[in-house]
């Protein structure tokens, strides 16, 4: 019997090609023993959420050989986000994706006190203003639950600041209750949901997008890195985050839910 591959979007093509080639400066957090998250930390987005076995190390600190040296992994990618800088500040969602950083957006470093590791950076306002964000990814559940749960801490911010939360090749819908959204993609759900603190809105957009995301490759350190071109109807969820006077907290969740394909 032959059985047919299912369908997968570009996205998620171009990431199983080579993973951690989406980003050159990965932080790679295993949130449980099973599920994993790649931070970017040029562009403060996680750039990747898998689950399945952990990093395949490479390079001649551990495999004693100067090529491959770009790591890899065996497991299942649940989502991934596009190659830009996912914050933003106005009145709505920008009309425009960007790649470069204000002067102020800098990636500060990690704090593992708590026992979990959590992201620290900085975004800039539209005068340039740094406001600190910590972000924690955090296990939910069993060891086989795939919901990955990102809690946030935001320093106060005297502007509506926008973060780009998920970007997929599908349709967006809001779910009844408000406070979650859903992205029908080819073979799946991505269910996402906002909890902690009231004033938090989704704001879906859909738009057709026409954008190159660049691939670093061994080779490409002399030739140059090959781009790979994104097409097509994309749909992304926006999460609104309104000015506020004091440092606030919520979680984000993100599940992919295989039953609910229609």
């Amino acid at each position: 019997a032959t059985e047919t591959s299912p369908k997968r979007d570009p996205a998620d093509q171009l990431v199983r090609r080579a993973p951690m080639a989406a980003a050159s400066r990965s932080i790679v957090i295993p949130v449980a023993t099973n599920l994993h998250l790649a931070f970017d930390a040029e562009q403060l987005r996680i750039h990747t959420a898998w689950s399945g076995t952990g990093l395949n190390l490479l390079g001649p600190p551990y495999s004693g050989k100067k090529t491959p040296f770009i790591c890899t992994f065996d497991g299942k990618i649940l989502w991934t986000t596009p190659p830009f800088y996912p914050w933003s500040f106005g009145d709505a969602p920008p009309q425009s994706d960007s790649t470069n950083l204000p002067p102020a957006a800098l990636f500060r470093g990690i704090n593992t006190k708590s026992g979990n590791a959590t992201l620290i950076y900085d975004v800039a306002t539209s005068d340039g203003k740094p406001v600190r964000i910590h972000e924690t990814p955090l296990r939910h559940g069993a060891n086989q639950n795939e919901m990955i749960v990102r809690r946030f801490e935001i320093a106060p911010c005297a502007e509506t600041l926008w973060f780009l939360v998920h970007a997929e090749m599908g349709k967006i819908s809001p779910a009844s209750d408000a406070a979650t959204v859903f992205i029908q993609r080819t073979n799946d759900v991505l269910s996402v949901s906002v909890r902690g603190f009231a004033g938090l809105q989704w704001q879906p957009v859909e738009r057709d997008v026409d954008y190159e995301v660049e691939r670093i490759t061994e080779e490409g350190t002399v030739k140059g890195n090959p781009r790979d071109k994104m097409q097509g109807h994309q749909s992304r969820a926006y999460l609104k985050i309104p000015p506020h006077q004091n440092e606030i907290t919520f979680e984000i969740a993100s599940l992919v839910d295989r039953k609910s394909v229609v």
